[in-house]
């Protein structure tokens, strides 16, 4: 029985009846070496690079051990072994995909070259690590040389497809080309060319402006004089020129005429750039290699790991598809899907499948097998159609484990430049967070298992309904279902952060006990700051609580600013987190920058709720703009009096409503103390203007 042996996208071997066969580390680093391998390999060197610091003998044993095992699972017959001690595969027993794609990448024409792309699933042995340094090293060079054969592929298909004309699949090559690799320039020109040449210039430009944002980040360099001569090109808008109907530039050269198939795209980068380029892409390998691996062995040998301390919601965004046909519409439906799943993807709570795998997914394919296929929890697709100067867009979110569609929407907006970034935001905002769509539907799940099979995310989700709620009795049950988590999972980070946000909120609304919840607070974050290996959406959620107790606990308003800064980084996107993090910059005295956060905040989420106008208003009069705070506080949709209105009222001079709006704050709050108004960590000098405040309005 053969074996097809998967090497791109990670290491997965599978019987021709469909059984995965499991393998140890060195029997896989052993099968990968002799698959690329042109040639056989002496059994002395396999033994080195597998053992480099082993003696011989053991060197020899550890190479007999991993032939034992590829043997035993293969069939002796998978291994060759020849009369001088050299070891190669039975390419007829084992299908290596690495093999084909070698044949396909040397053939000749477009077809040869699709099915080397179709064949590329991922870097070659994604994700997996080995603990023979000397093998690391060879597979970092692999990756790297065969990174570049296929960002060439993509390339040259990109330049065939131009030729003729088909700007909308030429975008899409060079699309998946910067996805592989989005250092290499020659894929940014080709993207900047194919926008222009289907009309949308301002994307084009917007383009070019990212590109050369990125190489002065990533390597410290300039965009090449080619790439400058585009962007002008482009600027003037010549059609002609931008939809290659010979035009040339004055100098002569030919910027926008594909490169002839005979010179790779990277021949004319120049020697220096190349080795910064290739050192950036080298450390990118080994940044993502352990978490990679990790999630690899997860998905192929569950009986052999352990479980992850979390798991997140996991999606996959299809292209959106055109309703009227037209491919003007099918382009912007693959912007919105490529904004929308950069958005995603920056999220440390959510798991996003890569948009090369996604797009294999049909749109009328089977939810269930979409989920035994690619593990994805949820689906997104949906379409798009122009009418006039209008997008309509439907949007459907499906769960594919039970094939019901759990949200969908009906989007419109202008057919202009911004319109991809501007509906990926929206729909961005509408499916995470805590009461996002998703978020929403995961309660609902959590409600729907029986206690005894709750695993320690369903209870952080259970609670979750209630903790938003902002009001006593809603934490009381939040509270009550997370201590009983505790209880069941008591190393559990996500519980204990649960916990300590929501008695520092208790501390500050005054609910309770205000010295022992905060004291409450504080033990939890310590113990979630010193808790060994958090996942990413742990450590964003620790640093948001570390900017919070930093102020509340200690009053280190530098160090609240660091752990704002740092949060922000990891999820730069999130609304709610930018808006919440916003009114701690604000105490800490960047008012300026807090107003920002907060408009951008508003801005983003199609619906903002009251409290983010809430934080705007105490910025704007922290910042001394009582109009605008007040203009901020009657933005929400529910105005509630508080302290906040009272004392803005008083500040312009509007002492009737100030003393009304205070009175009906202790009607509706009997048992409110001043001092947890006073007690708001503020710098110095705000603080002083908030007691103040306070206290002209009889507040001591």
């Amino acid at each position: 029985m053969g074996v097809a042996l998967q090497l791109f996208g990670g290491f997965r071997a599978v019987r021709d009846d469909g059984q995965v066969i499991p393998m140890p580390d060195r029997s896989r680093a052993l099968l990968a070496h002799l698959a690329l391998a042109a040639t056989p390999i002496h059994r002395t060197v396999l033994a080195a690079v597998l053992s480099p610091d082993e003696c011989e003998p053991d060197q020899g044993r550890n190479l007999r051990q991993a032939l034992y095992a590829i043997r035993k699972a293969l069939g002796h017959e998978a291994i060759v072994c020849t009369d001088h001690s050299a070891l190669s595969l039975d390419h007829a027993i084992v299908r290596a995909d690495i093999c084909e794609f070698r044949r396909a990448i040397a053939g000749s024409g477009e077809k040869s070259l699709l099915r080397a792309i179709e064949l590329y699933q991922g870097a070659f042995l994604q994700g997996e690590t080995f603990r023979s340094p000397d093998f690391e090293d060879w597979l970092r060079a692999r990756r790297g040389e065969l990174l570049e054969e296929v960002v060439n592929a993509l390339l040259r298909v990109t330049r065939l497809e131009a030729d003729r004309g088909t700007f909308d699949g030429a975008l899409s090559h060079a699309r998946r080309a910067l996805e592989l690799d989005t250092l290499c320039e020659e894929a940014h020109r080709q993207v900047i060319w194919c926008l222009a040449a289907l009309g949308q210039r301002s994307n084009a430009l917007r383009h070019y402006e990212v590109a050369r944002q990125l190489f002065a980040d990533e390597l410290g360099v300039d965009l090449e004089a080619e790439t400058a001569r585009l962007r002008s090109v482009v600027g003037e808008g010549n059609i002609d020129v931008l939809q290659g109907r010979r035009g040339h530039l004055t100098d002569g050269s030919d910027v926008l005429r594909p490169h002839d198939d005979q010179h790779e795209p990277a021949s004319s980068t120049p020697p220096a750039r190349k080795r910064i380029r290739a050192a950036v892409i080298a450390i990118g390998f080994a940044a993502c290699g352990a978490a990679a691996m990790v999630s690899l062995a997860m998905s192929q040998w569950p009986a052999a790991r352990l479980p992850p301390p979390e798991t997140l919601p996991s999606i996959a965004v299809l292209p959106f598809e055109s309703s009227g046909g037209e491919k003007a519409e099918e382009v912007i439906g693959y912007g919105i899907a490529e904004e929308l799943t950069a958005m995603l993807a920056s999220h440390p709570g959510i798991s996003v499948l890569s948009p090369s795998r996604a797009a294999r997914i049909g749109p009328d394919a089977d939810p269930s097998d979409v989920s035994k296929q690619w593990g994805v929890r949820y689906v997104l697709n949906g379409s798009v159609r122009r009418s006039g100067q209008v997008l309509k867009l439907i949007v459907r979110l499906t769960d594919t484990q039970t094939g019901f569609q759990v949200w969908s929407t009906q989007l419109e907006g202008d057919d202009k430049s911004s319109a991809e970034l501007r509906i990926a935001e929206i729909i961005d905002e509408t499916l995470i967070g805590f009461s996002g769509a998703i978020g929403k539907e995961e309660q609902r799940q959590a409600w729907g298992k029986s206690d005894r099979d709750l695993l320690e995310q369903d209870y952080v989700r259970r609670g979750e309904q209630f903790s938003l709620k902002f009001n006593p009795e809603a934490h009381s049950k939040a509270l009550q279902v997370w201590h009983e988590g505790l209880a069941r999972f008591p190393n559990s980070v996500r519980l204990k952060l649960s916990l300590a946000f929501i008695y520092r909120y208790a501390a500050e609304a005054g609910n309770g006990d205000r010295v022992r919840n905060l004291e409450t607070a504080c033990t939890l974050g310590r113990e979630v700051e010193t808790a060994p290996r958090k996942s990413r959406y742990e450590e964003w959620l620790s640093h948001w609580l570390s900017a919070k107790l930093a102020q509340w606990c200690e009053d280190d308003f530098p160090r609240s600013i660091n752990e704002i800064e740092v949060a922000i980084d990891m999820a730069p996107y999130d609304a709610s987190a930018r808006a919440d993090l916003a009114e701690l910059l604000a105490n800490a005295g960047k008012i300026e920058t807090a107003i920002e956060w907060l408009q951008e905040a508003i801005r983003r989420d199609p619906r903002p709720p009251d409290w983010y106008h809430r934080n705007l208003a105490w910025a704007h009069y922290l910042d001394g703009r009582d109009d605008m705070a007040l203009q901020a506080l009657q933005s929400q949709r529910n105005l509630q009096p508080n302290p906040l209105l009272a004392v803005v009222y008083a500040r312009l001079n509007r002492d009737a409503e100030a003393q009304e709006a205070l009175v009906a704050y202790r009607r509706l709050n009997p048992s409110f103390e001043s001092a947890n108004e006073v007690q708001r960590p503020l710098t110095s000098t705000l603080r002083k203007k908030w007691i103040g405040d306070l206290a002209s309005l009889g507040m001591n």
